[in-house]
């Protein structure tokens, strides 16, 4: 008992520390915005949890057994790689800071697994939603309704073991890049097999069945389907305990091997002394914008595109953008040529790219700088020639990670033209111009630091959705204009003569924008720098 209270106590404290932390440094101006965006995003899937107890206490479940299956397969997918496509993790225990203090294992662990919640809230409220039907259709018992807790309970240790054990191999300097091409090729790689093997019929099989998959039992999905609808429950009881137990134990597994790792020793490692010799190609690459412009505004510029590049949360998203904008292409790639007046394939590839890279590059531009950000508004260079170097260098950035879709795209045998590349580079450039007028002002307003280090960002994929689902549509109404020109006079000129008068448009708004947020930022440089400069709790949000 004693030993019960003290963990507990433990539990809370960590709890106690991180709400305190919490509560010091979320007092932004556009704190709200967040919980808006997030009580409308969760509310939309509580919603869809609704849906499905409607569905699940209406249906004759005993016939739907691989309907049921599949629809946990899809489950079973999101849950896993769609924090993984949003370079996300959830939150997590910072154990540098906690493995200190006498604090047992299994309690770090215990509290390792339950913020997986933050992971996929999504899908537990979709199943909290199938637990509730199922207690209300009269065709079955109620408490079969309690087979949502293991295949949660499964799910919930697979994330804490798959994310453990990708944090650490991009935790280590020579293997990073390595592992973060792996990473890519395990979600884009796929798309491009399941045609070519027998993978993609015997998954089309699963949705198309009539009848119960008895080839397949094992699966945790067909399991829990299984125990759903009292097709052999203690049968499909005994499998989900069997892959709970082995979860568990990967888990386990990867947490200690996690809590011994030291991160510094790993980026460190083979950083011997440098040795002076003449200038490479990365080099002559990085020096470019001091050559071509003149200072201070070359040294800005090269000093943003030598610290994005060299950031491990940079190139992670950069790889991701690339990787699966490929995917998007070939998800909305239609016929062997482009639309008449809409979008073309590589269109939403791009605007994927420009999500992802935003986290970085638009949104928050003073997160790699954190505390030094102060220096900005001490030396003798204008704040507006700072913004505008970090807006310089976010635009190279989106350019080339354009220009590494498009290769990838011809790579794949994809029908790239001349035609579909200038429709979305100014497209792009438009979009991108209204980005930056706003990412300016978000960066000065909701100020947040970045480890540039750190590959995986523990924020949910959640918050990332919502802006793609509430900003993005706004920015992009220029080029919804310009492609509803082209409809409508079905004219290509047309269509470029729009954005051509957008992206001036966008350019007045632009250097307007400009003049207003340094001065906002003169206004809050105290509470941003404050902001950059703030600790993490001991969980990392």
């Amino acid at each position: 008992m004693v030993v019960t209270n003290l963990a507990a106590n433990q539990a809370r404290a960590v709890l106690w520390a991180q709400w305190r932390s919490y509560r010091n440094f979320s007092h932004g101006k556009w704190v709200w915005l967040s919980y808006v965006m997030g009580a409308l995003w969760y509310g939309a899937w509580l919603v869809a949890g609704f849906a499905a107890a409607f569905l699940m206490a209406r249906a004759e479940v005993v016939e739907l057994t691989v309907q049921i299956a599949a629809t946990l397969l899809l489950m079973s997918l999101y849950w896993q790689f769609i924090p993984m496509m949003m370079a996300a993790s959830g939150m997590a225990l910072e154990l540098q800071k906690l493995k200190i203090y006498p604090i047992p294992v299994s309690q770090l662990f215990t509290i390792e697994v339950l913020l997986r919640v933050t992971a996929a809230l999504e899908m537990l409220l979709i199943l909290s939603g199938a637990a509730v039907g199922l207690l209300f259709n009269p065709a079955l018992s109620g408490f079969r309704a309690l087979a949502v807790l293991p295949f949660a309970a499964f799910h919930m240790l697979l994330a804490l073991g798959l994310r453990d054990a990708i944090v650490r191999l991009l935790g280590r300097r020579r293997i990073r890049e390595i592992t973060a091409l792996l990473f890519v090729a395990l979600i884009t790689i796929p798309r491009f097999v399941l045609g070519r093997t027998g993978v993609g019929p015997w998954l089309a099989k699963q949705f198309s069945d009539t009848e119960p998959s008895a080839d397949v039992p094992w699966l945790p999905w067909v399991a829990t389907a299984r125990m759903f609808t009292g097709n052999d429950p203690w049968l499909a009881s005994a499998i989900m305990a069997g892959w709970c137990g082995l979860a568990g134990v990967f888990a386990l597994w990867q947490f200690r091997t996690t809590l011994r790792f030291d991160p510094e020793a790993a980026q460190s490692a083979g950083s011997g002394e440098v040795k002076e010799s003449k200038p490479g190609l990365i080099e002559r690459f990085y020096r470019l914008p001091s050559k071509l412009l003149p200072d201070p505004m070359g040294a800005l510029l090269e000093k943003e595109i030598r610290y994005l590049l060299r950031a491990a949360r940079f190139r992670m998203l950069f790889l991701m953008s690339c990787g699966i904008g490929l995917v998007m292409a070939g998800a909305f790639r239609r016929g062997n040529g482009p639309p008449s007046w809409g979008p073309s394939f590589l269109t939403p590839a791009s605007a994927y790219t420009l999500l992802m890279l935003g986290e970085v590059c638009i949104w928050n531009i003073f997160g790699f700088d954190r505390s030094a950000a102060q220096m900005y508004f001490v030396a003798p260079v204008p704040l507006s020639r700072v913004l505008m170097a970090k807006n310089l260098a976010a635009a190279a950035c989106i350019a080339l990670s354009q220009i590494t879709t498009v290769a990838l795209c011809s790579a794949f045998g994809f029908p790239v033209t001349a035609g579909i590349v200038a429709d979305t580079a100014a497209v792009i450039a438009v979009v991108t111009v209204y980005l930056v007028t706003a990412g300016n002002y978000m960066s000065i307003s909701n100020a947040r630091p970045t480890d540039p280090d750190s590959s995986m960002r523990t924020r949910s994929a959640g918050g990332a959705q919502m802006l793609l689902l509430v900003l993005y549509p706004l920015v992009f109404l220029p080029a919804a204009l310009a492609y509803l020109a082209r409809w409508a006079l079905d004219s290509q000129l047309a269509f470029f003569g729009v954005l051509g008068v957008m992206g001036a448009l966008g350019a007045v708004v632009y250097t307007m924008g400009l003049e207003s947020t340094v001065e906002f930022a003169e206004r809050k440089k105290e509470s941003m720098v404050a902001a950059l400069s703030a600790n993490q709790g001991p969980i990392s949000d």
